[in-house]
């Protein structure tokens, strides 16, 4: 058996056997940014609400000002090697605090890179806040034999229960909370192949509310099979009719074919 022993801050152990030891410690480092010059940024997005679109094209839509609790945020990592020279890299990598960590995340992590001349990485990993507040952010630390040569700027994440200002043009708000006529509005002006249109599904109990539906995803050439099961509810045979040639699992269960108007 070992011995150890503890005295304020000193531990004194004593062999019973032969061992091997490792010590590991924390020291400062000094910055080689301008002997090996690399890049590196980070930013954070809501999980399932990452882009916005501006004149059809796709934009980044990064958090910055309020983080909600119990919603799913990630980080995005991007390092560029801006040199001719091949560079082997390790990143650190760690969620704010106050967050938990999700989608096989862990609370700190390092990546080993092997970024190749003018080559950039992307490195991303997700987290959610259990609780309001202010918590501070270790940035991503970018190291090449154990000296810092890149990092990003530190933040300050506020994370609130209800949002100071709510964005009224998303799709998450009207779907959710606006009026039967702001969806119609939002689903006349919008790219509806991109539009998750299953979240209005509870919507289509009004039977009037579904038929406005059907005729402007009809007339724009678009199908889903959450809203045309509807169909069945209302009694609109045009709309089940269409809904049970999609319903495979079910037409296969009923038998070879099916004589009902």
């Amino acid at each position: 058996k070992h011995k150890t022993e503890f005295a304020d801050t000193q531990m004194t152990l004593t062999a019973g056997s032969p061992m091997v030891i490792y010590h590991e410690e924390i020291l400062p480092t000094r910055g080689m940014a301008d002997e090996t010059p690399i890049l590196v940024s980070q930013n954070f997005f809501r999980h399932g609400d990452r882009f916005r679109y501006v004149s059809n094209e796709r934009v980044d839509k990064y958090v910055r000002d309020e983080f909600l609790v119990h919603v799913v945020y990630g980080c995005q990592v991007v390092v560029t090697n801006p040199t001719s020279t091949p560079q082997k890299l390790n990143v650190l990598l760690q969620v704010p605090e106050g967050a938990v960590p999700v989608l096989n995340g862990r609370y700190t992590r390092n990546a080993n890179l092997n970024l190749q001349p003018y080559k950039t990485l992307t490195l991303e990993y997700y987290f959610y806040f259990p609780a309001a507040g202010n918590y501070q952010h270790y940035p991503v630390q970018v190291a090449k034999n154990e000296q810092l040569i890149a990092h990003a700027e530190p933040l300050t994440f506020k994370v609130v229960d209800e949002p100071s200002e709510i964005d009224r043009e998303s799709w998450d708000f009207v779907s959710q909370q606006g009026s039967d006529d702001d969806v119609i509005e939002y689903l006349k002006r919008h790219n509806l192949r991109r539009t998750k249109l299953d979240r209005i599904a509870f919507r289509m109990q009004d039977q009037a509310f579904f038929g406005q539906v059907m005729s402007l995803l009809t007339a724009r050439h678009v199908y889903n099979h959450t809203l045309w099961s509807y169909g069945i509810k209302h009694n609109v045979t045009v709309a089940a009719a269409e809904y049970l040639q999609h319903a495979n699992s079910f037409v296969a269960a009923s038998g070879s074919y099916i004589d009902s108007p």
